[in-house]
Order: C-alpha cells, then structure tokens, then sequence
C-alpha cells in the first residue's frame, strides 16, 4: 500500500496568454495512494523551456520562478506532512486533500492581490475610475477580510452580490456595476496564470438598463421650468444648471468638472466645446468638438479662458442635490449624468443627426455604444409626426 505525489507540467494542456500570445502549461500535483487518486492544479503555468523535469522546479529564466519555487517548496512539505500520516496509519480524508496541501498558500490571498493591481491602475486611469476601484475593493475587503484564490467560485460571486444589495443597500444597477469591476480584476489574474479558470465564465451579470432610459419630454420641460424660475436654493440651483448642460451636450461629469472658458470655443457664429475626454485621457488624446445650441449658450457664464466654467461640487452632494431637484420637478426618472447623455443622444437622433455624428460627440469607439444611447419612446415619436 504506498503513497506517491509528483509535481508535474501537464503538457497535454496548454494554455494561451490573451497578452503574450505565449503558450504556457499548468503546473499540477497528483497524489494517489490505494483506492484514491487526486489530481489538481497548483494554479501556476510556466512555458516549457522553463520547467525542470527532474527537479519539478521552474528555471530561472521565468520571472516569478522564485516565487512559483517558494509555493512548490511550501506544497511539498504539506505533502510530505500528509504521507507520514498516512503510514502512520492516519488515512487522509480524499476530501480534504486539495485543502492540507495548499495550506494557507490556499491559490494564495486574491484580496491582498486585489488592492495591489488597484494601486497599480489608480496611476493609468482616470480620476473617477480611481475612486470606483477603491471603494469596490474597501466594500469586498468588508465582505470577507481575506478571499484566496482557490475560493473564488460561481458561489462565492453569488454571495458577493447579495451582499452589495442586502447589506451595503446597492441597487441592482450599482451592484452589477460593481461586479463588472470585480469581473476586471479576476480576469487580470487569470491572464497572469493566478487562476486556471475565470468563475465570471459561468456567472452572469445583470444588465440594468434603468439608466439607458432618457429623460422624457415632459420632463425635460418640468426641469427646465424649474431653472428659469429660480425658486430653488443656491446649490441646487447650481447643480441643475451643469446638469442640464449636460443634456444638451453629452458631456459627463467628469468632464463638466475639468471644463474651462478655453473649450469654448468661437467661430463667426458657430460656438462649440472642445475638449479632451477625461475618460479616454490615459489611452488617447483625441479631442471632442460639440456644438452648442441655444439652450447650452444660455447656461454659460461670462468666464475667462483659465477659469472653470462651472462651480461643479463633488459627486456626492451634486447627486443628494439631484435627488431634491427630481422630487422639486416631480420627475420619476432618476436623474444622473448617464441619463443626461442619454437624453442628449436621444433628442440628437429625433433631430436626424446621424449616428455616426452622435458617435462622435459622445467619444464611443464603438458604434453599437452609441445605438444603447437611443432607445426611443414610440409614444413620444408620434408627437413629431402629427
């Protein structure tokens, strides 16, 4: 009745790196003994110039050779620890195996791995992204202090979201937000062979269009009303100054925050913004030109070229604010900088502007973007044919 285990490079199943365009192969451990044969990976993955057979060591002319060498080793002992119980008559439970090996090197700690790669991106992506990372990472640090890689599974994403809507108090839209970043992360990892499969393969999340639905005509004018009739208090009134702005422009908070009298461009008696969006800034540095309507001139104020244009206060309080003016309008619609596009794309198109027009001003890459951005509402389609 003997115990045997091997490190092995499974040769027979190679994987392909979506970024190195590199073949690498798993690194697996098989222990068997009578009446029981376990077999996994160690969730590393090597080429094969830079595997030693003999040793079941990696060489090292692989970057993380000392690091994948120091969990083999850790996976060893564990091994060794398991075959002196079994000779002693200790019979390991088939079970429990994969766990005793991996010991605390369980896949390693994926949210110590986590708050590493979100340091990393805080330096090549825009300020807004860098807050939305952060304080995903803080809510999953909330949920459970120390997630390893081995444990990341369909029921662990599962647990996850209801944990964002049932506890943090998300939304549906905000959760599944929240989980396309973490889907980002996860996926990062696996790309770097830290993980054999990605769990988001098989776990779907929802889409909330709530967002994608414009405002509506009416509602539009009940805010508009609302403005020109400067009943609301100061700061309120501000906010649904730069909020309507955005409706008839396009441009995203992040932008209104960033814009200055120098976007604003005039030519003879064609006036339009010109900017760079803050969204894209990190990746290219392709400006926007969107032309200014009547309504949009009539929210600007007289300002140098080196000043903000508008007093735009922090995301927090513009969307309390937001909140107050929607009930002071009695509008249903949520109002958000993301419906605020979407109701400018919308009256864009009802205007027979074409789409690729629109694409431009809203800085998709992507066409079928821009098509998301104009859902019609038929009822309101036939106001313009009568």
């Amino acid at each position: 009745m003997n115990f045997t285990s091997r490190i092995y490079l499974r040769k027979d199943a190679p994987r392909k790196s979506k970024k190195e365009s590199i073949k690498k192969y798993p690194i697996y451990i098989d222990i068997r003994y009578p009446g029981v044969r376990e077999r996994f990976t160690t969730y590393e993955a090597v080429q094969l110039k830079d595997w030693n057979e003999s040793k079941s060591r990696v060489n090292a002319s692989d970057v993380n050779a000392a690091r994948i060498n120091k969990k083999l080793r850790s996976m060893e002992k564990n091994i060794e620890a398991l075959e002196d119980n079994y000779y002693k008559g200790k019979y390991p439970d088939p079970s429990r195996i994969k766990e005793i090996i991996f010991g605390q090197q369980f896949g390693e700690s994926f949210t110590e791995y986590f708050g590493r790669k979100v340091e990393y991106k805080k330096a090549r992506v825009a300020e807004a992204t860098r807050r939305s990372y952060s304080s995903i990472y803080k809510k999953f640090k909330e949920f459970r202090k120390d997630v390893r890689f081995g444990e990341l599974s369909v029921s662990l994403l599962q647990d996850f979201e209801l944990y964002l809507i049932n506890v943090k108090g998300n939304g549906p839209s905000t959760a599944a937000k929240n989980m396309k970043v973490l889907r980002i992360f996860i996926t990062m990892a696996v790309d770097e062979d830290r993980i054999e499969k990605n769990p988001f393969d098989k776990y779907g999340i929802s889409e909330i269009d709530s967002e994608r639905e414009p405002l509506s005509l009416e509602d539009l004018s009940a805010l508009e009303k609302l403005y020109w009739e400067k009943t609301l208090p100061e700061g309120r009134q501000n906010v649904l100054r730069y909020f309507l702005f955005s409706c008839y422009c396009g441009l995203r908070y992040s932008d209104i925050i960033r814009l200055k009298g120098s976007n604003i461009i005039t030519n003879g008696a064609l006036r339009y913004i010109e900017i760079v969006p803050q969204k894209t800034m990190a990746k290219k540095k392709k400006s926007v030109m969107i032309p200014l309507t009547e309504k949009a001139a009539s929210l600007i104020p007289e300002v140098q070229s080196n000043r903000m244009v508008f007093e735009v206060y922090v995301n927090q309080t513009t969307n309390k604010y937001l909140k107050d003016i929607r009930r002071e309008a009695k509008v249903q619609k949520n109002l958000t900088f993301h419906v605020a596009r979407h109701t400018f794309a919308t009256l864009a198109g009802k205007k027979g502007i074409p789409i690729e027009v629109i694409q431009s001003w809203l800085n998709h890459t992507n066409i079928s973007e821009t098509m998301k951005y104009r859902q019609v509402n038929h009822e309101e389609t036939m106001q313009y044919l009568k």
